[in-house]
């Protein structure tokens, strides 16, 4: 007696889950086997600086190069609160002066907007 294997039936949600996971699959498979196959070279490419960066260091510089530039921006921002309190003190005294001599009110010649740090 002969016996045959029938295979279920598969949903069409089964369908459309395999469909969604090959979307994202094949991309993050050829995303991995690129960064095994420029790990494996660049130990093996020797250059007059030394051997070519891999993965692992250029991640590494990376988060270093984000980091310097938050430092910078922290940097900045507070050189530029210093120049408006600058600005905003020496158009206080000339206010003063000008209301002594000419007894008048003069409205600042430009908006100063402080930034918290």
């Amino acid at each position: 007696m002969a016996t045959t294997i029938s295979f279920l039936p598969v949903s069409p949600e089964r369908k459309a889950m395999i469909k969604r996971s090959t979307e994202w699959l094949l991309p993050v498979l050829g995303l991995l086997f690129f960064i095994i196959v420029w790990h494996f070279s660049a130990l093996q490419v020797k250059t007059s600086l030394g051997t070519l960066p891999g993965p692992v260091q250029t991640a590494e510089q990376f988060v270093l190069l984000i980091e310097d530039h938050a430092d910078e921006g922290k940097k900045s921002r507070l050189f530029m609160n210093d120049k408006k309190h600058e600005m905003l003190k020496s158009w206080k005294r000339t206010q003063r002066l000008t209301s002594v001599f000419v007894n008048t009110q003069v409205k600042p010649p430009f908006l100063i907007k402080l930034e918290p740090v």
